[in-house]
């Protein structure tokens, strides 16, 4: 029973260490970063942008020359033409052969060099699309770490103002004992630590629930322990420009802007693309072959060997006038010179049979079922949807800075009256207490005074946390990227 004790003791104390080891301090910072790394969406983000600079490293490709090779091997039987001798034959015939092709685009109506810009632009939408997954992401991850704050902040308030009533219990028993306090404000008291008991406890389960929701946007395991490394709030404020400030900061930086902006550049380009389909294209083709056939290999083959022999005169015809009349060649008329060989070996007959050819072709379009026409109306289309985007885009951030510059400024003034309202709440409350205490006022007094500090304490904690919230959404909109 000893050593089990002693074995139970060691795994919990190891238990221990490794949730203090494996506990790690999260700044905001720290949050974004880590979500930006492992959430799906900007992972595919991410993913595209690589496709995309993909796309463009082909597009810059395609100005090479293409060069592919072939080899075949056949067999054929009964009568067929020899491919070396153009001659018919009836025997079992194998042939092979290799050729390399190559081809090269002159001219294609400088449609290489605008498909490379395209590419090129579609790289940059990407790239956009992925700082626009990067700031959509900064925003959620904030409001979820200012939210899970906030859960903390209420917590600690809560057990403070529990801590201050312990005391007053303990002082309004000593006052109960002496006779100078009557037992209805000891249970007044008691039914406030009940119920900030009570409220403590959903606090508590809110700042649990809070903290797993920002897990599961950051995409952390379930099991891993966090603790939040809260921001300097207490410095918060707001610069004093004017709207059209952030407005014009924002038509700057802000990625979904830049990303209307390059959608238009890319239907210009795209426009001169499908314009590029009207011109003629020009190739530049090269090919080199050889090829061997078994009907040449055979023995007694006749190969010329550069020399000349005298023949004697052999019939060459007849007379037009007199069929029967033979006519026949000059006397010492001279012949190729043949040698007998035996054989004739793949090598040979490659080396022999190699053909090489150069050529320039043209491609005229001169009716494609008006594809061409279409494509080029369908790219002035595009055109404007993609002008009707960017002005739909301006407006709407517009809209969306006028709102968080007008909810920054509003959350400022609520936070600045509700630290007024403290302070005022506070005197009062120490007022209302030093008459509790001489016997003036009664207990029901005090209790309204304590209410109406906590009420206060409570909205002093949600306009501050809501006023660095609004303040970090005005940054997010004039920022290109988190």
């Amino acid at each position: 029973m000893y050593k089990l004790s002693i074995i139970i003791l060691f795994l919990l104390s190891q238990t221990y260490l490794y949730s203090q080891e494996t506990s790690k301090s999260w700044s905001l910072d720290d949050c974004i970063k880590y979500a930006i790394e492992h959430r799906p969406e900007a992972l595919q983000a991410k993913t595209n942008a690589t496709k995309e600079k993909l796309d463009l490293d082909q597009a810059k490709a395609n100005r090479l020359p293409e060069i592919s090779s072939s080899a075949y091997q056949s067999y054929r039987w009964g009568r067929s033409i020899d491919q070396t001798t153009n001659l018919f034959t009836e025997n079992q015939i194998s042939n092979n052969g290799i050729n390399v092709n190559a081809s090269l685009e002159l001219f294609g109506g400088f449609k290489r060099s605008r498909q490379i810009e395209a590419s090129n632009l579609s790289w940059q939408l990407s790239r956009l699309d992925y700082d626009i997954v990067q700031v959509d992401l900064a925003l959620k991850i904030t409001l979820h770490y200012l939210n899970t704050l906030h859960k903390q902040e209420l917590l600690k308030e809560n057990k403070l103002q529990l801590q201050s009533l312990n005391e007053k219990l303990t002082h309004v028993e000593q006052m109960i004992e002496m006779g100078s306090r009557s037992k209805t404000d000891k249970l007044e008291i008691e039914s406030q630590i009940a119920s900030l008991n009570v409220q403590i406890v959903q606090n508590e389960n809110g700042q649990r629930l809070a903290i797993q929701e920002l897990k599961q946007m950051m995409t952390l395991p379930h099991n891993e322990i966090i603790e939040l490394n809260p921001p300097e709030i207490e410095n918060i404020n707001i610069e004093n420009f004017p709207v059209e400030h952030y407005y014009d900061l924002a038509l700057k930086l802000r990625p979904e802007i830049k990303k209307a902006d390059t959608q238009i550049l890319l239907a210009k380009q795209q426009l001169r693309l499908a314009r590029s389909g009207i011109y003629p294209t020009i190739f530049l083709n090269s090919s080199i072959s050889t090829n061997y056939s078994s009907a040449s290999d055979i023995d007694g083959r006749l190969v010329p060997n550069g020399k000349t022999v005298e023949v004697d005169p052999y019939p060459i015809g007849t007379l037009q006038n007199s069929p029967d009349q033979m006519v026949y060649s000059l006397p010492g008329e001279l012949a190729p010179s043949y040698d007998e060989v035996n054989g004739y070996s793949i090598g040979a007959q490659w080396k022999d049979n190699l053909s090489r050819d150069i050529n320039i072709s043209m491609q005229i379009p001169i009716f494609s079922k008006l594809k061409n026409h279409i494509e080029i109306q369908k790219a002035k289309v595009n055109i404007q949807i993609q002008q009707y985007d960017q002005n739909k885009a301006t407006s709407q951030l517009w809209n969306n800075v006028e709102k968080a510059y007008l909810e920054a400024i509003n959350a400022k003034k609520i936070y600045m009256a509700t630290q007024n309202e403290i302070e005022i709440k506070e005197k009062l409350l120490n007022a209302v207490n030093e008459k509790y205490m001489l016997g003036i006022t009664p207990f029901i007094e005090l209790r309204v005074s304590q209410d109406e500090l906590i009420i206060a304490q409570s909205k002093l904690v949600n306009s501050k946390y809501d006023f660095y919230f609004k303040t970090l959404i005005l940054e997010l909109y004039t920022a290109d990227k988190y």
